[in-house]
């Protein structure tokens, strides 16, 4: 079992920081035969973090070939291994304006979404539901509302069932990671805005589970711009 000696007073994290320390854990524990990732058990017990945390940060690595659906460590003797792919995006992503990683990463939310639209699983679109209705609770902080957005577009890049589309996906969310806290942190009236945001989920989440793709991709795009908005080349990345 890999353990974080510091997370005893640990707080809810957001997912892209849970997903980094198992990603530092297991870079730590390098290339073993028989090597397995953290369990949810593990992860909700070692960082102090929500089951859901947990449980969305293994589906990312799993997204990513870090590993498999048994949590086996995947094979790292290649130029092609899950964690490489993973830390070179991330690399350079951090090299890109972040008006033009807004843009690639639209272009590939209205994808993902289009393509949600058309081949999601009935399990996918219950998750969307619920997430939805979870991000419209009236008292909900921005901390945990970042967490369900996180999640939410996570679901969609699954049900896309493009694995190289959501592999690029999350590498963008997680590259914009820092802009996208600070973004929330912004926010002058918090309630109004998450009532916003919450009726776009849902209008999503609505194109998406009646096959809408045209309007699914039009309406997360129209999401993604209005979240950002403002925020270009000008703004600090």
């Amino acid at each position: 079992m890999l353990r974080n000696e510091h997370a005893e007073v640990r707080r809810i994290a957001p997912l892209s920081q849970v997903v980094s320390e198992v990603e530092t854990q297991l870079l730590q524990v390098g290339p073993r035969v028989g090597a397995t990732a953290p369990t949810e058990d593990e992860l909700v017990a070692d960082l102090r973090v929500s089951r859901r945390n947990a449980r969305d940060a293994l589906a990312v690595l799993e997204l990513f070939g870090v590993v498999d659906a048994g949590g086996a460590l995947a094979s790292t003797s290649g130029p092609e291994n899950g964690i490489g792919r993973l830390l070179r995006l991330s690399l350079r992503c951090a090299q890109i304006p972040a008006d033009e990683l807004l843009a690639v990463r639209t272009r590939l939310e209205r994808t993902a979404s289009a393509r949600a639209a058309v081949s999601a699983a009935d399990d996918d679109k219950a998750e969307l539901r619920e997430l939805a209705t979870e991000m419209a609770h009236p008292r909900i902080p921005p901390d945990r509302f970042q967490d369900l957005d996180t999640a939410f577009h996570l679901v969609i890049a699954r049900a896309s069932g493009s694995h190289l589309c959501a592999q690029l996906m999350l590498g963008l969310r997680d590259a914009m990671a820092d802009q996208m806290a600070s973004r929330f942190a912004a926010v002058e009236n918090w309630p109004e805005t998450a009532k916003r945001l919450s009726r776009e989920h849902q209008g999503v989440t609505v194109a998406i589970t009646h096959g809408l793709d045209g309007l699914a991709a039009r309406r997360v795009e129209a999401h993604l711009h209005g979240f950002y908005q403002g925020w270009g080349a000008s703004r600090p990345a």
